[in-house]
């Protein structure tokens, strides 16, 4: 059995021991030529642990999930529950419909169906000149393979290839539309010379749209209502959580604000985050540290009750990689360096004064990175798997910071940033030249920045450059260099 399965398993076993009887049916889903998007639901017979609560000694646990397992994968089953809760129930989908397309597709394709007349307006009219919901309509509502004839099986192996083609076309179409009217000329453009900063744009455009195609196929879903309200009950037990522990109380403070300022999003809600398969029937989820963000993506959402799986990427907020990252946010340094980047990224306001005397503070600024200690270091201690054979030394430390930096000068240098942001002009295919919208501006030569980057990031090498070019007094020839 794979982690995956055993962790759902883990799940409903959990249900069964805590509130002790439950009843167990069947989750089958099927489809109508007529209406696909209806689901219907045949109940097969009781799966209850009162037979093992009956037992003279307790079940152990491996019985329980082993008897869980075999239910849930056997033939008369095949992966589809609906687990009978003290109020409501929940669906694990994690099998088949009845002609044979996965339970987490075939709600996607549903959704799909039910909310297109959400899709922005170029990108339904793409999909509407193929057909694109009629064939989806008809794909959905074929037989099961055992019941297809060969021509039956050809054509809907067509209509598969067909339907995926469609979708893929009418995104490419409505980005290159949408870039035609900012560029005109842009299709013209050979990929091969495609400019770095049209390049950016168009990946920027795209992740725009599958934000925006996310939020119409997910809107008001049942499902993910279900996920929202079990965030919210997962902060209040967190918190009450963290307020039992036997820590000291402004570290239960700092843990539970970190908690509370967690938000959750729609896979592929923030165009920052956006992710094509996450939208779709992947099953997993995320936590953006350095955004504080968590999302859960469809297919997990859509398969089974994925509570658990929130709370643990919910205990990532307390993890050390987010501790370092807010002493560093909030050290004297990274406040400097965050100003210095509202001054360097726009460059209307981009001050030679603020960037020497950034320059003349630095190293003192440096030292507000000393001294940060983890949370618990006797608890973080017993997490590791080996002891450290060696503290590093100040040579070793000096070794790898130059090594990082020589690496990242190198690949800036190879991908041309340094050249063509100081280039108030970029060549088109025809010879001639137009405006360069990210002259002088670091931040436009990344695909998304909301000012959450590092204090390490490549940006800060950038912003550095960009502000000492700026300032220099050499002639223009010899700044570059």
């Amino acid at each position: 059995m794979t982690g995956y399965f055993f962790r759902n398993s883990f799940r409903i076993f959990s249900w069964f021991t805590a509130r002790g009887a439950l009843s167990v049916f069947l989750f089958a889903a099927c489809t109508s030529s007529e209406k696909p998007e209806e689901v219907e639901t045949q109940p097969l017979k009781t799966f209850s642990s009162e037979s093992f609560n009956q037992q003279k000694e307790k079940p152990k646990c491996k019985f329980l999930l082993d008897s869980y397992c075999n239910y849930l994968y056997s033939p008369e089953v095949q992966g589809n529950l609906e687990v009978k809760r003290s109020k409501g129930s929940t669906k694990i989908l994690q099998g088949e419909t009845h002609n044979e397309f996965s339970q987490v597709f075939f709600q996607y394709s549903k959704a799909k169906i039910k909310n297109q007349k959400f899709f922005s307006r170029d990108f339904n009219r793409a999909l509407n000149q193929y057909g694109y919901f009629g064939k989806l309509q008809e794909f959905l509502s074929r037989n099961g393979r055992k019941k297809m004839t060969v021509p039956q099986r050809l054509q809907v192996e067509k209509l598969d290839y067909e339907l995926g083609s469609i979708w893929s076309a009418s995104i490419n179409e409505t980005i290159l539309s949408r870039m035609i009217q900012k560029y005109p000329g842009f299709h013209q453009i050979p990929d091969r010379m495609m400019p770095i900063e049209l390049l950016l744009e168009s990946r920027r455009v795209r992740r725009t749209l599958i934000s925006e195609i996310s939020r119409a196929i997910w809107r008001d879903d049942d499902n993910w209502k279900k996920v929202e309200m079990g965030f919210d009950r997962l902060k209040k037990s967190y918190v009450s959580m963290i307020s039992k522990l036997n820590i000291p109380v402004k570290l239960q403070t700092e843990w539970s604000q970190r908690i509370s300022d967690i938000k959750i999003v729609l896979p592929g809600a923030m165009p920052a985050i956006s992710n094509e398969e996450c939208s779709t029937t992947t099953v997993n989820a995320f936590y953006y540290s350095h955004l504080n963000v968590l999302t859960v993506c469809a297919g997990d959402f859509n398969s089974e009750d994925i509570i658990q799986t929130v709370a643990h990427e919910m205990g990532h907020a307390l993890a050390i990689d987010r501790s370092q990252y807010l002493f560093q946010q909030n050290s004297l340094f990274g406040k400097s360096l965050s100003a210095l980047r509202s001054n360097v990224c726009q460059p209307l306001k981009f001050s030679c004064a603020q960037w020497k005397d950034y320059k003349l503070k630095f190293d003192s600024l440096l030292t507000s990175l000393d001294g940060f200690k983890p949370e618990l270091p006797e608890f973080q201690s017993c997490l590791r798997r080996h002891a450290v054979s060696k503290s590093l030394s100040d040579v070793d430390i000096d070794r790898f910071a130059r090594s990082i930096v020589k690496d990242r000068i190198s690949s800036l240098a190879s991908s041309d940033r340094f050249l063509r942001i100081t280039k108030s002009e970029v060549p088109t295919r025809g010879g001639k030249s137009q405006k360069n919208p990210n002259y002088l501006n670091p931040c436009a030569y990344y695909l998304w920045s909301q000012g959450e980057e590092p204090i390490d990031d490549e940006l800060t090498t950038l912003m550095y450059f960009t502000a000492e070019y700026r300032c220099s007094e050499q002639p223009p020839a010899e700044r570059l260099k």
